[in-house]
């Protein structure tokens, strides 16, 4: 039997809904199709080309309209609406209703999950495993710029996380200049380059690279290969982070992750990771 994995977010979500797909093949022996849908992702083209090449078990994710209609619907009705229960018991649906918590698996594999599974421990069990197929993936990524032979790289989220200031945080140029590394040049990779112009007038990076100059791919291979990285509070970022620690890197992670859901923030620690106090904007 075949599981199906409902895709959400953006390329750092996805990677953690990836990593958990291990933990489910693992659990049930299944190979797992990746699916997505026009209601949950309008832009459905972003998961055509997900990692479809990295793993045996991970299929070429398909677009799944109908089962996209029906979680939508589970979203509007609530999960303590017996209706909610219900379908998911007919449609043998497991969701995972909090973002930075990992299911318990139930004894007979259901046909879809979906969630986020925002949680370093999603690679606990598969760590070196997850580290190949993802750095195989990786390196395959073609850069558009020469880096230099040796350098650091820094994460900015800015952009649409300026809609949830007050909860994630946005990470202050204060942090960035304590933590960067004095001798080596400095990359920064940003979403937003008009929204990191103070961090950027702060440590003044030799490159600045916005999403025009760079994808979300090309990030994290930026970031895998730089001797030293200072984290922003995103998925993507945690997971460039990842790739650079398990590369040898030094890797700087703010704590809490986030600046009042800090409740989820341990579970983004990473063992490899090393965190200092974060400095938010007020």
């Amino acid at each position: 039997m075949t599981i199906r994995f409902h895709l959400g977010g953006r390329l750092g979500n996805q990677l953690f809904q990836w990593a958990f797909a291990h933990v489910v093949s693992d659990r049930y022996g299944n190979e797992v199709l990746p699916v997505y849908d026009c209601f949950h992702n309008p832009n459905s083209s972003m998961s055509s080309d997900f990692l479809n090449d990295i793993c045996e078990h991970w299929q070429e994710p398909k677009q799944k309209n109908l089962l996209g209609f029906i979680l939508k619907i589970l979203d509007k009705i609530g999960s303590k609406v017996p209706t909610y229960q219900l379908i998911c018991f007919i449609f043998s649906i497991n969701r995972t209703l909090t973002s930075y918590t990992l299911p318990t698996l139930p004894k007979k594999a259901p046909n879809v999950f979906t969630g986020f599974f925002i949680n370093a421990d999603v690679v606990r069990d598969n760590e070196d495993t997850i580290f190949d197929e993802l750095w195989n993936k990786i390196r395959r990524i073609e850069l558009t710029l020469e880096l230099p032979d040796l350098y650091q790289a820094v994460h900015v989220r800015r952009g649409d996380f300026a809609d949830y200031a007050d909860s994630y945080g946005l990470i202050s140029p204060e942090f960035y200049e304590r933590n960067i590394d004095r001798n080596l040049p400095i990359v920064l990779c940003t979403d937003s380059i008009e929204d990191s112009m103070d961090v950027i007038a702060s440590i003044d990076p030799e490159i600045v690279l916005g999403p025009s100059e760079s994808n979300a791919w090309q990030v994290l291979r930026i970031m895998a290969q730089a001797e030293h990285v200072v984290l922003s509070n995103s998925t993507l970022s945690w997971w460039g982070g990842f790739l650079a620690a398990k590369k040898g890197g030094r890797v700087i992670q703010p704590q809490p992750f986030y600046k009042e859901v800090s409740d989820y923030s341990n579970q983004l620690d990473f063992k490899l990771f090393q965190p200092q106090p974060a400095v938010f904007l007020e």
